[in-house]
Formats: C-alpha cells, sequence, structure tokens
C-alpha cells in the first residue's frame, strides 16, 4: 500500500515540476508566441494577397470506364465548362455548361449536356 501511494505522489508531483519556471523565462515565452502569432498571421495575408482569380474561360474532362451486367462496358468521356467573366465572382461561374457522352457495348449511347447561369 505504502508503495503505490509513493508512486502515486510522485506520478503527481513530477509533472507539476516540469511545468514550474522562472517568472522570466515565462515573459520571454509570451513575447516569442505572440511575434510568432504575428508571423503566421503577416503569412495568411500574404497568401491571401496573392490568391489567383481565374478569369474566362476554364475546361475539365475525364475519360469514364465501367462495367455494368446490363449494359456491358461503357467508355467516353465527362466534364465541365466554366466561365467566369472578369473574375469578379470567382469560385462561383457566371456560366457552366456539363457534358457526358458515352457509349455501352451492348449498344446503348449516352449523350448528356446542361447548362447553368446565374
Amino acid at each position: 500500500m505504502k508503495k503505490w501511494y509513493l508512486a502515486g505522489t510522485v506520478c503527481l508531483l513530477f509533472p507539476l515540476s516540469l511545468s514550474a519556471q522562472e517568472p522570466a523565462q515565462v515573459q520571454g515565452a509570451d513575447t516569442q508566441v505572440q511575434q510568432t502569432a504575428q508571423k503566421a498571421t503577416q503569412a495568411t495575408a500574404r497568401q491571401e494577397e496573392q490568391k489567383e482569380v481565374k478569369k474566362g474561360w476554364a475546361f475539365g474532362a475525364f475519360p469514364c470506364l465501367t462495367y455494368s451486367n446490363d449494359v456491358g462496358f461503357q467508355f467516353g468521356a465527362f466534364g465541365d465548362v466554366y466561365y467566369y467573366g472578369n473574375g469578379d465572382t470567382y469560385p462561383d461561374p457566371l456560366h457552366k455548361i456539363s457534358f457526358e457522352v458515352s457509349h455501352y457495348t451492348k449498344g446503348r449511347t449516352r449523350a448528356y449536356l446542361a447548362y447553368d447561369s446565374k
């Protein structure tokens, strides 16, 4: 019983002795923390200024390849075309055109076109 009591006391007091610091060291650490926070804020502000704003047209297309027991293998492409205008509405596009063109080996063909605007 005494061994557990002694071990428990040592376990509780040891972390306290590690966290004890001189007041001058604490003030220096606070200054370092404030400087680090200021540097991080400045870096974030610089990144926001350097963000790329897309203007005009943007295009993205991907191949599609799937299999279904009902219609066989599918092969084709799908994607989107975006128009951002002069970039005032970025990241929301002014116009968006979505498309898919694909064919299945059992004869079915899929052609899809959709348009969306603000």
